[in-house]
């Protein structure tokens, strides 16, 4: 929200972990003296539910590595240093209670009571339907390890949810099958995704392109995704993805948000814990 930005003196968007924690410093506010926060910094759910750690952990990973996944070919390859460091930050900003240890019954951004949530381009059409009266938002790359950007790092990938297409071998209609895909990714259909459900395909030249020009000049909250299109990561190609993310939720609610372990121990714990999955499903 850049009402709280502005109040604060903020006039660019955090890029590292350090500049991020500053804001956070200026953003809190107990606003009536009761010695509760009533404007956060941040949020984030704690739910130690497997997908909510798409929204956290994972895209503070691959932005932290450079743009790494879990996995290399079948082999397990987390790379420990940025993992150790996503848990820091967030187990930071709960300790610093920049972060609320808790969930709301209503949208805590929306409502005025925090400042910065992590998302995607499906919440513009959200917020631009529920947002009062002089509600006034922005976005910007998630914030990235300070040796990051000191070692030269440029490129902030993040995670993008791709999709994919399949043709089941035992389909009847091949052929047609095929033609059906093939208009699927076509420029055609690429611009009805964007126009009915305001999702992004996967194209490097969607802001050259004269086919998309129109739905950008009329959506111009839309070209800060389009410029992450080509940065962005999906999920290894695992059959327990789930039982992995269900780990990564345990170790971040542990680590993280309660201070139970500390990072070093939550990392060794969780390649542990996934090469046990591994060793009982394969």
């Amino acid at each position: 929200m850049l009402k709280f930005f502005k109040e604060s003196g903020i006039d660019a968007p955090p890029r590292t972990y350090s500049e991020f924690f500053k804001a956070c410093e200026k953003i809190r506010k107990d606003v009536n003296g009761d010695g509760e926060i009533d404007i956060w910094p941040g949020y984030t759910d704690t739910r130690p539910i497997w997908w909510q750690r798409f929204f956290d952990f994972y895209p503070f990973y691959i932005a932290s590595s450079g743009g790494k996944t879990f996995f290399e070919g079948d082999e397990l390859k987390i790379d420990v240093n940025s993992a150790k460091k996503v848990f820091d930050f967030f187990k930071k900003c709960f300790d610093e209670k920049y972060f609320p240890k808790a969930s709301f019954q209503v949208d805590p951004f929306l409502m005025g009571k925090v400042a910065i949530r992590f998302t995607g381009p499906w919440t513009i059409a959200y917020l631009e339907m529920n947002k009062p009266a002089g509600f006034e938002y922005s976005f910007a790359p998630i914030p990235v390890p300070d040796d990051f950007i000191a070692q030269g790092g440029s490129a902030i990938y993040t995670y993008g949810d791709p999709k994919n297409i399949a043709i089941f071998s035992t389909t009847k209609h091949k052929k047609e099958a095929w033609e059906f895909v093939k208009f699927l990714v076509s420029e055609e259909a690429d611009l009805l995704l964007l126009e009915i459900c305001n999702q992004l395909p996967i194209r490097g030249d969607l802001l050259e392109s004269e086919k998309f020009r129109a739905y950008f000049d009329r959506n111009p909250k839309m070209r800060f995704f389009a410029e992450q299109v080509v940065f962005t990561r999906g999920v290894d190609e695992v059959m327990e993805l789930k039982e992995i993310f269900d780990v990564i939720s345990k170790e971040f609610e542990a680590c993280a948000v309660y201070g139970a372990k500390t990072s070093e121990e939550a990392v060794k714990s969780l390649i542990k814990r996934i090469n046990v999955i591994f060793e009982w499903s394969r």
